[in-house]
């Protein structure tokens, strides 16, 4: 009896140092996913997420990689994902969250298409040359609005056959092999030239006129000033709100309201300190023109291929 007593401690002190260890390391790999997201690297920032809810499964996780999803542009797997982030969720997704994701849920429905795929029982099925099963498939496959090539690797072939098909959002396709179907020829690549222009726009010498005011040169360079000066402002706070964001991402299981407001912050000054900087830009040429006007005379702007051009009558 003291014999097995010990043997169950011993499997129970066992398994809590492995749960223990399988949480550091999910943490780990959540960390590293949260920093290779801030550095744009979507797809690396996606497997660490994964791997992270592999090791500690947590609906929560499956928000954050509905997100790189969508960094992705990958509509349909973010539309997948967050329908798994609600129905695992359940009543532990607050009210308003869960609003908000199906709302996005919604939006995301006129991004993606389907794709019905019928051919011979147990060839692979190939969507842009990654695997998504075997015939039959289960019902519709859900895909991102576009083109792409569905393509079926039969028994024995080399070669998958090909079709390429344009799916539009809230639109099914049918995509039929025959029975006994053979590799097709690879279709040419579509390729457009832009058209080019090349567009020389002058505006003719006013005619003479007394000597302006200096008035318009200084509000202009005031407001250009007071822009610049706002916009610095603004782009400070905003780098202090994106350090305060990644600080946040990178700690484990942080509430996602926290992450949303500090984000909103992010994106308002970033936003606000963008308007400035180009109302600097725009003010600091328009200051610039009214200044040589006021201090020589009447400027002419040429505006040709590759080349800007002013010139003025003293």
């Amino acid at each position: 009896m003291v014999q097995r007593t010990t043997l169950i401690l011993g499997l129970v002190t066992a398994l809590s140092a492995f749960a223990a260890e399988t949480a550091d390391d999910a943490k780990i790999h959540f960390k590293r996913g949260a920093e290779l997201y801030d550095e744009g690297n979507y797809r690396a920032a996606l497997a660490e997420f994964k791997k992270a809810h592999e090791l500690l499964p947590n609906f929560k996780l499956l928000y954050n990689i509905a997100q790189v999803h969508m960094q992705l542009l990958d509509y349909a797997r973010a539309q997948d994902t967050y329908a798994r982030y609600l129905r695992e969720g359940g009543s532990e997704v607050p009210a308003a969250r869960q609003a908000e994701v199906q709302k996005e849920i919604d939006r995301l429905k006129t991004r993606v298409g389907q794709l019905v795929i019928s051919g011979p029982d147990g060839a692979e099925v190939l969507l842009d040359d990654e695997p998504i099963g075997h015939l039959p498939l289960r019902g519709p496959y859900v895909a991102n609005t576009g083109r792409h090539r569905v393509g079926l690797m039969l028994a024995g072939a080399t070669q998958p056959v090909v079709r390429v098909v344009e799916v539009l959002g809230l639109e099914s396709v049918t995509v039929a092999f025959p029975k006994e179907a053979a590799p097709a020829a690879a279709s040419a690549p579509v390729s457009t030239a832009p058209a080019t222009s090349a567009t020389n726009v002058s505006t003719a010498p006013p005619p003479a006129e007394a000597p302006r005011s200096k008035v318009p040169m200084i509000v202009g360079w005031i407001v250009t000033g007071s822009a610049a000066v706002t916009a610095g402002v603004l782009s400070v706070v905003a780098l202090g709100a994106a350090d305060q964001l990644k600080r946040e991402r990178g700690t484990y299981l942080i509430p996602q309201a926290t992450l949303n407001a500090t984000q909103s912050r992010l994106v308002g000054f970033a936003a606000a300190a963008d308007v400035l900087w180009l109302t600097t830009i725009v003010g600091a040429g328009i200051s610039t023109i009214l200044t040589i006007t006021a201090l020589t005379g009447p400027t002419t702007v040429a505006i040709g291929p590759g080349s800007v051009s002013f010139s003025t009558q003293f």
